[in-house]
């Protein structure tokens, strides 16, 4: 699969939104050919769910129990790729546990390895997942985030006009 993902720092508030493109494989589906995506329930609020433009509703297209979201195989399809995109929203101010994405200090910081990821965005966040990562945008309060690192080949930079 292939994966963009959009990260918006505001002190306090943080929204990542996540393209993930997916083609169904046995390999990432649960006994009942459901896609099951990773993520940490105190770490994440899920603010909206998108499969090819279309809002899931929960109960209906979508599970969430506990760290597990869960989309039916009927839901997904065939073996199509399909667009999902997620946007949730977490606090890295309040992250202690120093996995995912975290505040020390006045720097934000990120720890993935080995299951951190699933404190960012829902995410099948095993080994075996060999995404692609095509595209990675962090935007942030210039004034108390002057400098924004991220690992990978930069393709642009500039100021957001609000």
């Amino acid at each position: 699969s292939n994966v963009s993902m959009d990260f918006d720092i505001r002190d306090g508030k943080t929204v990542v939104k996540s393209e993930l493109t997916i083609v169904p494989n046995k390999t990432d589906r649960d006994d009942d050919g459901d896609l099951v995506l990773n993520g940490e329930a105190d770490a994440l609020t899920l603010l909206s769910i998108k499969l090819n433009s279309k809002e899931l509703v929960e109960g209906t297209d979508y599970v969430l129990e506990g760290d597990t979201l869960s989309i039916p195989s009927e839901v997904i399809g065939d073996d199509s790729p399909s667009q999902l995109v997620t946007k949730v929203k977490i606090e890295p101010e309040k992250n202690t546990q120093l996995s995912g994405l975290y505040k020390s200090g006045a720097m934000y910081c990120t720890q993935c390895e080995a299951i951190g990821f699933r404190r960012i965005t829902f995410y099948p966040d095993r080994p075996d997942n060999m995404a692609v990562f095509d595209k990675v945008r962090i935007e942030a309060d210039k004034t108390s985030c002057p400098v924004l690192l991220g690992n990978g080949n930069k393709i642009d930079e500039g100021d957001v006009v609000e």
